[in-house]
């Protein structure tokens, strides 16, 4: 019941099945097994008993020297045909006793180890064919049975990415080019890097790798090594005198990197080397930036004594730091920033919003009242003429909407098309800042450019409480606008049903035409 047959083959159905048969049949013939099961079982179902220090369950022991050796010369098989996974990613690595047996054989068989590595280079031929220039990326590989069926064929640069020193090491003395990279411009020492190998890098470093060579987004090994918090690493980088101005393809410098998501740590070894700390990336954005927009208290106090100059210094779009974190709404980040005498009125570039407008819009009320209660202009207005209230009014913020108040905000302050924060709420339909508004001696009826009034426009939008609220209030329902466009005639044409039936209980003209005699 456990198998099945299809033409001549046998196969297990139930994997329990599967695992038992194959450690029997592979401990009994352990010699064929060894030299004609696949790789992958190579690497991960055998163990050298002499080494063994855990239980293993479903593994097939090699209780001998001759073993061992037959394994190693299998290993050196899967080589030649251009096989790295069950050479350099065997589960037998993790053991330090394996790989002193491994690199023991290899050294005895130096110059045929020798030999098998110089097949994998760019343009070697493996049996005959070239070696594979296209594959997969490997960065977010998390077990070595990833590598299973990748074809990169770098056994320098995959025993950098598995961190086992004494491999790269052995690597090295048999000739494998140190600074040759994958397709992706990564080298060993880089790989090394990007993991926080560091016996690695130490090793890679002693046989003079070259630390300037970056991958093909032009990172380098010390900012990939910052991005990762590896302090170890950073400070080892340097004192081989890296480049802590080397920056990559978006103009990140290593600092850059670390500001926005490294430990405060690393950051401090960084910035102990650098010189000059108004550098900004291609997007303009600064170290101060950087730290802002990432939330970086910690990283903002130790960097802002070294770039106070910078605290107001936008991005390529005008946005200043201030901005971006009142964007966010982190109000720590904008008490810091405006405790160094960052400018709390500089608006962008492409809006003209202030940090007060853009705080209003999110409806980040800390940062609203840390920015009012630093002298920010409250009714500061963004090209189209709105201001905070205006702009809270228009996206339902109502604490913020209480705020502005309170603290003295135009109520009937106009936008480009004369609209007031009162209308923008009817448009919306925000009763409760509506009320809030009125209450506070908004004016309800103000026209826009096209003398539309506030109830016009909630007739125009199906806001059935605010129509009423409005036409309780004083609100005229016979008033037009300058095409002769009534209420009522404006809640017909958009199906609002309820409301012309209210508007009609209400008294509306049902024979008020407009200016082409329309009713």
């Amino acid at each position: 019941m456990y198998m099945t047959k299809t033409e001549n083959y046998y196969h297990f159905i139930h994997a329990k099945v599967y695992h038992i048969a194959v450690v029997v049949c592979g401990q009994t013939f352990l010699h064929s097994f060894i030299k004609f099961v696949r790789s992958s079982f190579i690497a991960e179902r055998f163990c050298f008993q002499s080494i063994m220090t855990n239980s293993y369950k479903n593994i097939i022991f090699i209780d001998n020297e001759d073993a061992e050796k037959r394994f190693f010369d299998r290993l050196m098989f899967d080589l030649e045909k251009g096989e790295t996974y069950s050479t350099f990613h065997n589960n037998q690595l993790t053991n330090k006793s394996y790989r002193e047996k491994f690199c023991s054989y290899c050294r005895i068989r130096k110059q045929k180890v020798i030999e098998l590595l110089k097949h994998f280079s760019v343009n070697s031929e493996i049996n005959g064919n070239f070696a594979e220039k296209s594959y997969d990326d490997y960065i977010d590989f998390k077990k070595q049975h990833h590598f299973f069926s990748h074809k990169m064929r770098r056994p320098l640069i995959e025993s950098a990415w598995e961190g086992y020193a004494d491999i790269v090491q052995l690597l090295l003395e048999f000739d494998c080019n140190i600074n040759k990279s994958d397709r992706f411009g990564r080298t060993p020492l880089f790989v090394a890097c990007l993991f926080g190998k560091m016996e690695v890098v130490n090793v890679l470093l002693e046989k003079n790798a070259k630390h300037s060579l970056c991958d093909e987004n032009k990172q380098s090994p010390l900012l990939v090594a910052s991005r990762g918090g590896y302090d170890s690493i950073v400070e080892v980088l340097l004192q081989n005198n890296a480049d802590v101005n080397q920056c990559d393809f978006k103009g990140n410098s290593p600092l850059l990197v670390a500001a926005s998501e490294s430990p405060l740590s690393t950051v401090k070894i960084l910035s102990s080397k650098m010189t000059d700390f108004s550098k900004s990336n291609h997007q303009g954005q600064t170290l101060i930036f950087a730290a802002s927009i990432h939330r970086r208290i910690d990283v903002l106090e130790h960097l802002l004594p070294f770039c106070n100059e910078n605290v107001s210094k936008p991005d390529n779009e005008g946005r200043s730091p201030l901005f971006i974190a009142c964007k966010k709404g982190y109000s720590e980040v904008v008490q810091l920033l405006l405790g160094n005498h960052a400018d709390v009125s500089q608006s962008d570039w492409t809006k003209l919003r202030s940090p007060l407008y853009i705080a209003a819009a999110k409806g980040h009320e800390d940062s609203v009242t840390i920015l009012i209660q630093n002298k920010a202009n409250i009714n500061q207005f963004d090209e189209e003429g709105r201001t905070p209230l205006f702009i809270a009014s228009d996206k339902g913020r109502t604490g913020t909407v209480k705020i502005l108040i309170n603290c003295g905000a135009d109520l009937n302050a106009t936008d480009r098309r004369k609209c007031t924060p009162l209308f923008a709420a009817c448009r919306k339909g925000f009763i409760d800042i509506v009320k809030l508004l009125n209450e506070n001696e908004a004016n309800i009826t103000q026209c826009n450019t096209w003398n539309a009034s506030p109830l016009f426009e909630a007739c125009r939008q199906g806001y059935l409480d605010i129509v009423k609220y409005l036409v309780e209030n004083g609100s005229n329902i016979s008033d037009s606008d300058y095409s002769g466009t009534t209420p009522l005639l404006v809640a017909n044409e958009n199906g609002n049903t309820e409301i012309v039936n209210f508007l009609i209980q209400s008294g509306a003209d049902l024979n008020q035409s407009d200016q082409c005699k329309k009713t």
